[in-house]
C-alpha cells in the first residue's frame, strides 16, 4: 500500500482519536531509529510504534513485544528524558504532507511548562523524526 497524504490524513484522525489526552508512561528504543511510546489514555495502555528506518517508514499502534536495545542511543536518552511523563496535546497532519507532527505538554527539570513537538517525515529513503521546541528550534533529530 502507497503511503500517500490521503492515507496520513486517516491514519492521524484514527490515531488522534486514541492517544489525545494520553499520557507517556514509557519510551522505548528498538533500534537506532524505532521507538514504541507506551500511551495510557482512555483508561487503557496503548502501544505507538515510531520508525523513520530507511526501508519502512512509519507509525501505528502495536501490540508489545519487541525487545528495546539494552543502551539507547542519543535520540532514545532525549525521548527518555523529556517526553517520559508527557502529555499528547495533538496529533495531525501537516497539510496533506507525508509528515506528522505530534505536540506534548510536559515539565522541564524545574517544574515549568514547556512544550515539545515530534516531526515524523515519511518520505522514503529520507525519512526523519525530529524533536523541536516551541520556537521550532530542533532540539534533535534521527538524522541531521
Amino acid at each position: 500500500m502507497a503511503i500517500d497524504g490521503t492515507f496520513i490524513h486517516y491514519l492521524t484522525d484514527e490515531l488522534s482519536s486514541i492517544l489525545k489526552g494520553g499520557r507517556v508512561q514509557k519510551v522505548n528504543q528498538l533500534n537506532n531509529l524505532e521507538f514504541i511510546f507506551e500511551v495510557r489514555s482512555g483508561g487503557a495502555n496503548h502501544h505507538l510504534l515510531i520508525s523513520s528506518a530507511l526501508n519502512a517508514p512509519r507509525i501505528h499502534l502495536t501490540k508489545t513485544g519487541d525487545i528495546p536495545i539494552s543502551e539507547p542511543q542519543r535520540l532514545g536518552l532525549f525521548l527518555k528524558k523529556n517526553l517520559e511523563r508527557a502529555v499528547i496535546s495533538d496529533l495531525s497532519q501537516i497539510g496533506n504532507d507525508r509528515c506528522i507532527k505530534i505536540e506534548f505538554d510536559t515539565t522541564d527539570d524545574f517544574s515549568d511548562a514547556k512544550r515539545l513537538w515530534l516531526f515524523l517525515e515519511i518520505m522514503g529513503r529520507n525519512s526523519n523524526l525530529v524533536i523541536t521546541n516551541d520556537d521550532y528550534a530542533i532540539l534533535e533529530a534521527a538524522r541531521y
